[in-house]
């Protein structure tokens, strides 16, 4: 896999780099404690590299929307990231109208955020990942290790696979190791206070 670093998890969102790629999987409500977490790695990430960025951030129909100061939140990190952000992709699952609810919020975000010109809104993962792949640079994951992300992602919330993913082989845990970072109170409160 090109560059990958494992999944991390935390409160039930993964997050994975892959070269100069960022993927989430969101399984949880869109809370200003996850939020910030992810952002918090995203940055951290973003430091490691050099260059502009792509993100993939995948939201299961259990993933209800972000609240309003999620919402705002988002959108201040947003910003802060938009510099270095050549394509930001989201593939909403789900019924048509928790994909409509989606797209709404998602659409207002980009707007306070200003990047609406370079986030792309998918119904599914495999037109979410090809999305993702028209501004691939060398650094980028494939087609194939995109996949292997998400099948390790949703291994690692617990959640069985989109079936897009479910011809991937079984990603092995010598190359990718799911660290689960606990969702226990102390951590969440410390997100929750900032």
């Amino acid at each position: 896999m090109a560059g990958g670093t494992g999944v991390e998890v935390f409160d039930g969102v993964a997050a994975s780099w892959a070269g100069d790629t960022f993927i989430t999987l969101w399984n949880a409500a869109g809370r200003l404690h996850r939020s910030r977490w992810l952002y918090d790695l995203a940055e951290k990430g973003l430091a490691e590299r050099s260059g502009s960025i792509s993100g993939m951030l995948v939201l299961l129909p259990t993933a209800d929307p972000p609240d309003r100061a999620t919402r705002v939140e988002n959108a201040v990190r947003l910003r802060r990231l938009k510099p270095s952000m050549r394509r930001l992709v989201t593939v909403a699952l789900g019924d048509s109208f928790r994909v409509s609810i989606a797209r709404s919020v998602l659409r207002g975000m980009a707007l306070v955020g200003a990047i609406s010109r370079s986030m792309e809104i998918e119904t599914t993962l495999e037109r979410g990942a090809r999305a993702l792949l028209t501004t691939a640079s060398p650094e980028s994951p494939s087609l194939d290790d995109i996949r292997e992300i998400l099948v390790a992602q949703y291994e690692a919330l617990g959640v069985a696979p989109d079936p897009w993913l479910e011809d991937v082989r079984r990603v092995s845990f010598t190359r990718m190791s799911a660290r689960a970072v606990t969702s226990d109170s102390i951590q969440a409160r410390r997100y929750a206070r900032r």
